[in-house]
């Protein structure tokens, strides 16, 4: 009954609306990491697209693993290529690229010049449309590896799907 006491005495000293939480900031994103079907494949996109430097490859045969960290400016992406991933077409039943998987869906990175991205990528013009949510122009495209990826006109947000 004490132990309750002191529980419920903690939560009644909070300020109203307010988390633990709240006293500190929120931490910046600092790495993704993006388990690839191609590492060498997938290097090559990540440098071409985003200008990003290959600061390190790595290979640990005895686990099944090839790695790499690719870097520009705070963009850092740690990409592998594990033997043992899943491929979710090869295990999932009735897989389709409409099938979405429980986890990460999107992580997005904010850029302002749209039309330079549009003109860098070259889309078919079908992949240009209106986003529903915001109603803004957005350009839908893929990584080698089928990573979905998502521009929003203005402030653009980069999705992984």
């Amino acid at each position: 009954m004490k132990n309750i006491a002191i529980i419920v005495l903690f939560f009644c000293s909070l300020p109203p609306g307010k988390t633990r939480t709240d006293t500190f900031p929120a931490p910046p994103a600092y790495f993704s990491a993006i388990i690839v079907k191609d590492l060498n494949r997938s290097i090559d996109w990540y440098k071409k697209t985003f200008g990003l430097a290959v600061l390190n490859k790595k290979e640990f045969p005895a686990m099944g693993i090839k790695q790499s960290n690719l870097r520009r400016g705070e963009m850092w992406i740690e990409l592998l290529e594990i033997e043992t991933a899943a491929a979710p077409e090869n295990v999932v039943p009735g897989y389709t690229d409409k099938t979405k998987l429980v986890g990460i869906f999107k992580a997005g990175f904010f850029v302002n010049e749209f039309d330079q991205w549009v003109q860098h990528l070259s889309p078919p013009a079908s992949s240009i449309v209106t986003d529903e949510l915001p109603g803004k122009k957005c350009l839908s495209s893929k990584t080698p590896t089928a990573t979905g990826l998502r521009f929003l006109k203005n402030k653009v947000r980069l999705s992984f799907c």
